[in-house]
């Protein structure tokens, strides 16, 4: 496509791989002219992270985004546990009941709270202060918010997000139109 063309992009989406969401999103933020996410309905955390790289964000009234923190699997309970959870509990168990793989999953805790919170900074340099973007990187990542937490568009505005509410009736009708196919089957490709 045109470097030079203003980019508009319908996102729905549940979120997913984090690295396929930040894969997307530096293709966006890549793109020279003015970028602008349209969220009808929800982009949850690598959703998120892609609306990030954009200009503007623009929400319908019951849209949402969501928090951009790590999860991490634990086979064992047979699902994801958030980044702040693990480093929570490396913080309040004592080490010597602490088994070596929740360490070693602590580590990588640590090192991807880091390195998210850049990775979101990257994304909203030269669109957001400095100040405003460190702001909104700590909130989404830092765990303050449960990783399922619906950021409306009243907190959105509040975490200091370029975000309206302009939603045009088309992008809420290209969703709907290709959320299922003929034969009842996803059509809308998600994030992962």
């Amino acid at each position: 496509s045109d470097p030079d063309k203003p980019l508009d992009i319908v996102l729905h989406t549940q979120g997913g791989n984090a690295f396929a969401g930040r894969q997307i999103a530096r293709a966006i933020k890549g793109h020279r002219a003015r970028k602008t996410v349209f969220v009808p309905f929800f982009a949850m955390s690598g959703g998120t992270i892609i609306a990030l790289a954009a200009d503007e964000i623009v929400m319908s009234p019951q849209a949402c985004l969501g928090p951009i923190d790590g999860q991490f699997p634990v086979h064992h309970l047979h699902r994801m546990i958030p980044t702040k959870a693990v480093l929570t509990l490396l913080d309040t168990k004592p080490r010597h009941r602490i088994h070596d793989e929740l360490l070693e999953l602590g580590n990588l805790c640590r090192r991807g709270i880091v390195q998210d919170h850049k990775n979101a900074l990257d994304l909203m340099q030269g669109t957001y202060s400095a100040a405003t973007a460190n702001r909104i990187a700590h909130a989404l990542n830092d765990g303050g918010f449960t990783h399922g937490y619906p950021v409306t568009l009243a907190v959105a505005k509040a975490l200091g997000l370029h975000v309206s509410n302009a939603m045009p009736q088309e992008a809420i009708d290209i969703v709907r139109a290709y959320r299922r196919n003929r034969f009842g089957k996803r059509s809308v490709v998600f994030c992962g």
